[in-house]
């Protein structure tokens, strides 16, 4: 599960995400595969990154627009096609997933999988902005599958915030952290209630496939 497979990218500024080695491959890959993420360039590196490996694609074909906030079913949909793409189905009885939606493979299995639930056991949550709390549990989920926690011990100074943050999301906000796997918005806060963007999600998924 490793994503610096086959990867080469030079970048100087990527926000502290750990640079790919190519192990097949060693032509630097362009950044302007998108011609607007110059204004992310700490998410430069993972948007390329996950765009070459089929994880995200743009809205458009030349555009990949960052700063969007993506929702719940989005952020599964990459999660899956990053780490769980060979995972099985479970039966899901969310009222407002669709049998037949585009998302919906996706969900069951990263339902099967362990890797999200709903916002209560009625609905899955279609359509909301994913938090950046529940992008977090999300991804510590991925990365227990992956199997990468190991003995990580969760991280011993909170955020500024840190009683904003729901206590279920507590432990993989604080395990992620310390793993290098996420950041706060700035050096004191997580905004755990803020929407995440897509270059915020790009950024994780990468970091939890370096892992």
């Amino acid at each position: 599960g490793g994503g610096s497979s086959g990867i080469s990218i030079n970048y100087n500024n990527s926000g502290g995400v750990p640079t790919a080695t190519a192990s097949t491959q060693s032509t630097p890959m362009e950044k302007n595969i998108f011609t607007d993420i110059d204004s992310v360039p700490w998410a430069q590196e993972a948007i390329v990154a996950l765009k070459v490996k089929n994880v995200i694609s743009g809205k458009t074909e030349t555009k990949f627009y960052p700063n969007d906030k993506i929702t719940r079913e989005e952020f599964t949909k990459l999660v899956v096609s990053a780490v769980a793409n060979d995972s099985q189905v479970a039966q899901i009885n969310f009222g407002d997933v669709k049998p037949g939606a585009w998302y919906y493979p996706f969900i069951q299995k990263a339902k099967f999988a362990g890797i999200v639930n709903g916002i209560d056991s009625n609905y899955f949550g279609i359509s909301r902005n994913i938090t950046r709390q529940d992008m977090a549990v999300i991804i510590f989920n991925a990365a227990k599958y992956k199997n990468v926690v190991g003995n990580t011990q969760p991280e011993e100074f909170p955020f500024g915030d840190d009683p904003a943050i729901a206590d279920y999301a507590k432990e993989s906000v604080y395990t992620l952290k310390a793993m290098g796997i996420i950041n706060g918005v700035d050096a004191d806060n997580f905004a755990p209630l803020s929407s995440a963007t897509r270059a915020q999600a790009a950024v994780m998924i990468y970091r939890l496939l370096l892992r």
